[in-house]
C-alpha cells in the first residue's frame, strides 16, 4: 500500500488537529503564564487579558510613559496632571485654583480618593535654582498651594557662620548667649549689646561712649550717672546733685524771684546802665506791650506816652525821694508821683545891738545908743542840701 503525503495546510492559533487523504493540520497549544504557545498580540495598555502578548509598539509607549512595577498611571505634564495619581510631572509654570505649582514634581496620590484628596507633593525650582517646595491637596481634592522648604542657601543654619536676608519676626523670646551685635546701616560700624563683669551695656562705636544698665537699678554713660523721673524733686532748698529741680521747682523759684523785685519797684545802682530786668528811671516813653507788666503796675502815672502805644518812666535823675503821704497830711495834697519844688520852712533871724564908749568930747565918756533894721550877708549855694553820693535810679519792668 502506497500513502501519498500531500501539502501541510498553515496552523494558526485556531487550528485544530484534522487529517484528510492528502494533508492534516495541528492544533498549537495556546500560551500561558505556565504552557509556552501560540499568543495573540494586543495593541493596547489597557486590557486586562493574561493570556495575550503585548505588541512591540506597547512595549515601546510602556518604556517611554508608564513607570515600571506600578499600578497608577505616570504623568508628563500639566494637561495629563491628575491629582488623584501618583508619579512625576513638569507643569513649567502652571497652576491650579488659583494657586501656582513647582515646576516640577514628584506627586503621591491617595489611593483611596480618585479626585486628589490629601494628596502631597514634592516640587522643584526650575533651572540652576536650589528651591525645593512642599504641595499639598485639602479633602475635597483641592489645591492649596505650596510651601518653601529650608535648604542650606535659604535656612538658618544651626552652626557656622551665615548672612540672613530679610525682615523676620520672632513671636516666642529669643535667646542670644554671646550678646547682640547690630550695624548700622550702610556702615561699617557695630553696636554691641553684652553683659560685662557686672551690669549690661550697649556701646555706640562713633561716640565711643556706652550706655549701661546698672544691676541696681540705676544708668549711667560711661560711668556718669542718668538722672531718671525718680530722681526729680519739687523742693528750692536741696544742696544735692543726684537730684532734678522739676519746672515747678522753677515756677517757684522765679515766683520768689518776682515777689522780691515786683515790677515798678526802684532801686539805685553803682554802674552807669541799668542791668537786665531793669530800665532807667529817667522819663523815657516805652512801650505798653513790651513792658506790659510795668505798665500794669504804673500805669500813666508818671506820663501817658503818646497816649496810645506808650507810656513813661518816673524821672528821678538829680531827685531826692520823699515818702508820699498817702493821707497822713504832713504833705498835703501831694499825687503819687507828682514833682515838689525846693523851699525853706518859713522862718527869722534875730540882728543884736552893739554899744560902745564915745570919748571925743572931752574927759567924761558917754554912751551912745543905735536901733536899727538890716539883714544878715549871704552864704551858700543855689540849693539846699545834704551830704550825698550820686547813684544811678533804675525800674524794675
Amino acid at each position: 500500500m502506497t500513502l501519498a503525503l500531500g501539502t501541510p495546510g498553515t496552523c494558526s492559533g485556531s487550528t485544530t488537529n484534522w487529517a484528510g487523504s492528502d494533508t492534516h493540520t495541528h492544533q498549537l497549544a495556546d500560551a500561558s503564564p505556565t504552557v509556552a504557545g501560540v499568543a495573540k498580540l494586543i495593541n493596547n495598555l489597557t486590557t486586562d487579558d493574561a493570556n495575550s502578548a503585548l505588541s512591540a509598539a506597547m512595549g515601546r509607549k510602556l518604556a517611554e510613559e508608564k513607570i515600571p512595577n506600578t499600578t497608577q498611571d505616570f504623568m508628563r505634564t500639566l494637561g495629563e496632571f491628575n491629582p488623584g495619581k501618583s508619579g512625576f510631572v513638569r507643569t513649567n509654570g502652571g497652576s491650579l485654583n488659583g494657586n501656582s505649582l513647582p515646576s516640577m514634581e514628584i506627586h503621591v496620590g491617595h489611593p483611596s480618593y480618585a479626585n486628589g484628596a490629601y494628596s502631597r507633593g514634592i516640587g522643584f525650582a526650575y533651572g540652576t535654582g536650589w528651591g525645593i517646595y512642599t504641595t499639598a491637596w485639602d479633602a475635597t481634592g483641592n489645591y492649596r498651594g505650596y510651601k518653601e522648604i529650608l535648604t542650606e542657601e535659604n535656612g538658618v543654619m544651626l552652626t557656622g557662620n551665615q548672612t540672613v536676608g530679610g525682615k523676620k519676626t520672632f513671636s516666642e523670646s529669643t535667646d542670644f548667649a554671646g550678646g547682640l551685635r547690630i550695624s548700622g546701616n550702610n556702615t561699617e560700624q557695630w553696636s554691641g549689646f553684652y553683659r560685662g563683669n557686672a551690669d549690661w551695656y550697649w556701646n555706640n562705636p562713633i561716640a565711643g561712649k556706652a550706655l549701661q544698665f546698672n544691676d541696681d537699678g540705676t544708668l549711667a554713660l560711661s560711668g556718669d550717672k542718668i538722672l531718671l523721673y525718680t530722681h526729680r524733686s519739687n523742693a528750692v532748698n536741696l544742696d544735692r546733685d543726684d537730684k532734678i529741680a522739676t519746672s515747678k521747682a522753677v515756677k517757684i523759684v522765679n515766683d520768689k524771684i518776682e515777689q522780691a523785685a515786683p515790677s515798678g519797684e526802684v532801686a539805685y545802682f553803682a554802674g552807669r546802665n541799668a542791668p537786665a530786668g531793669w530800665l532807667k528811671a529817667n522819663g523815657a516813653a516805652v512801650s505798653r506791650t513790651t513792658y506790659a507788666d510795668l505798665f500794669a503796675a504804673i500805669g500813666t502815672t508818671y506820663g501817658a506816652g503818646d497816649g496810645r502805644t506808650t507810656f513813661n518812666l518816673p524821672d528821678l535823675r538829680g531827685e531826692f525821694i520823699r515818702s508820699w503821704d498817702d493821707g497822713r497830711a504832713i504833705d498835703r495834697n501831694r499825687a503819687l508821683g507828682s514833682w515838689q519844688a525846693d523851699e525853706f520852712r518859713s522862718h527869722s533871724h534875730g540882728i543884736g545891738v552893739n554899744r560902745m564908749p564915745d570919748t571925743d568930747r572931752g574927759s567924761n565918756s558917754s554912751t551912745v545908743s543905735v536901733d536899727t533894721v538890716g539883714q544878715t550877708d549871704p552864704a551858700g549855694g543855689i540849693e539846699t542840701r545834704p551830704r550825698n553820693i550820686a547813684l544811678l535810679a533804675c525800674i524794675k519792668i
